[in-house]
C-alpha cells in the first residue's frame, strides 16, 4: 500500500471518508439520485431493504458457495442440484427468514408470506446454475475481489464469474432481462471488463490462465480494455447467457461519467431526482424539496447546476494505475 498522502481526500466534505470507491451499484445510486446517494454512502442512514436486494444478495452469496478450491482450479462442492437447492433453502429460513436480515440489514417484506414464495425462486435459479455447471464444468473463479485506481478514479469490484476464453459471466437475478441498448452500454459489464483487464496487466500468470495474450498492453499502455475479452449477461430466471464487447471507448464514457459525479458529490449539494421517488427506500427520511437533474442537458446553460471535469477521451496512454491491497482504507 502507498502512503496515504498519495490518496486523494475531499476536504469540503468532512463526512465523506477518504475517497469515493465505485462499484456497479455505486455507479447506479448516484446515478439515478445524488440525494439516495447521500443517504446510502455518506450519512449511511439505516433504512430496510427490499425483499429483491435480500433475495439478491443471498443467491450472489450462494453461487459463491457452490465451488471449492482455488482459482484455476475449482471443483462442484455439492453432488446434486437438490443437494445445493436443500442446503440453500435451510439456509434462508435459518438465517434470513428467522432473523429478518441480510449483512445486517433488515429486509422489508411485502407480507409474511412473501419470503416463504421466494423460495420457489430460490429453488429455480439453484437448479439452473447447476445445470449450466453440468454442461461447462465449473468456472476459473467466483466473486474475484480487484481494488484498484485507474487515472485517479478508485474501483473495489467483485466480478461475479471468469471462465477460461477471456470470458467475464455477470449473475443476474432479477425478473427482467435487460433491453438491448442498455446491454450494449450496462457500466458494470464495463467496470468488469477494466478490472481484469488491469488485473491481467498487473498478473501474467493470471493472464495466462484466463485467456489473455499481450498483457503487457493493457491498463492504457495501448488498450485499457483488453479486445480478447468477452463479458457475458447471465439472467438466471430465464437462462439466457447474451454475450457483449467492451472497447476502450466504453471506458472512456464511464470515466467521463465517474468525473462529472464526482465533482457534483464533492460540491456538497445532492439533488433530488423526482423520477426515483416512488420506489425509493429513503422516502421516509427524504424531505424531497430539492429537486434537480442528475445529468444537465449541456445545450442548456440553466440546466448546469455544478461545474464538470472535463476528460480528453483521445487519451491512450496510461498516466496512473495501481492495485490498492490495504483495505483498511476502504470505507
Amino acid at each position: 500500500m502507498e502512503n496515504t498522502e498519495d490518496f486523494k481526500f475531499w476536504q469540503n466534505i468532512t463526512s465523506l471518508k477518504d475517497i469515493i470507491w465505485w462499484s456497479p451499484t455505486r455507479f447506479k445510486v448516484a446515478s439515478s439520485c445524488l440525494k439516495k446517494y447521500f443517504f446510502e454512502y455518506i450519512k449511511k442512514e439505516k433504512v430496510p431493504i427490499p425483499s429483491y436486494f435480500a433475495v439478491g444478495i443471498f443467491l450472489h452469496k450462494r453461487m459463491e458457495s457452490m465451488y471449492k478450491g482455488e482459482f484455476g482450479n475449482l471443483e462442484v462442492a455439492f453432488k446434486s442440484a437438490e443437494s445445493f437447492y436443500k442446503q440453500s433453502k435451510a439456509i434462508w429460513i435459518r438465517k434470513i427468514i428467522e432473523e429478518g436480515e441480510i449483512q445486517g440489514k433488515k429486509i422489508s417484506w411485502k407480507d409474511k408470506k412473501e419470503p416463504w414464495e421466494l423460495i420457489g425462486l430460490i429453488k429455480q435459479i439453484c437448479y439452473r446454475a447447476y445445470e449450466k455447471y453440468l454442461e461447462e464444468g465449473p468456472p476459473l473463479g467466483i466473486e474475484i475481489p480487484v481494488n484498484f485506481e485507474l487515472n485517479g478514479n478508485f474501483f473495489r469490484l467483485r466480478v461475479d464469474e471468469l471462465r477460461k476464453g477471456a470470458i467475464i459471466r455477470d449473475h443476474k437475478t432479477g425478473k427482467w432481462l435487460e433491453d438491448e441498448f442498455e446491454l450494449n452500454y450496462l457500466p458494470q459489464l464495463t467496470m468488469y471488463a477494466l478490472a481484469i483487464s488491469c488485473k491481467a496487466y498487473d498478473d501474467h500468470e493470471f493472464a495466462k490462465v484466463f485467456g489473455i495474450n499481450n498483457p503487457e498492453d493493457l491498463a492504457g499502455n495501448k488498450y485499457f480494455i483488453s479486445p480478447e475479452i468477452k463479458t457475458q449477461y447471465f439472467h438466471m430466471r430465464s437462462g439466457k447467457i447474451i454475450t457483449r464487447q467492451r472497447t476502450d471507448n466504453h471506458y472512456f464514457e464511464l470515466a467521463e461519467s465517474l468525473d462529472d459525479l464526482e465533482s457534483r458529490i464533492k460540491s456538497g449539494e445532492f439533488p433530488v431526482n423526482r423520477h426515483e421517488c416512488g420506489n425509493c427506500i429513503y422516502q421516509k427520511v427524504c424531505d424531497q424539496t430539492t429537486a434537480g437533474t442528475i445529468y444537465p442537458k449541456i445545450e442548456d446553460p440553466q440546466l448546469k447546476l455544478f461545474d464538470v471535469k472535463k476528460r480528453k477521451k483521445e487519451r491512450t496512454r496510461q498516466k496512473h494505475f495501481r492495485f490498492i491491497k490495504d483495505k483498511s482504507h476502504i470505507g
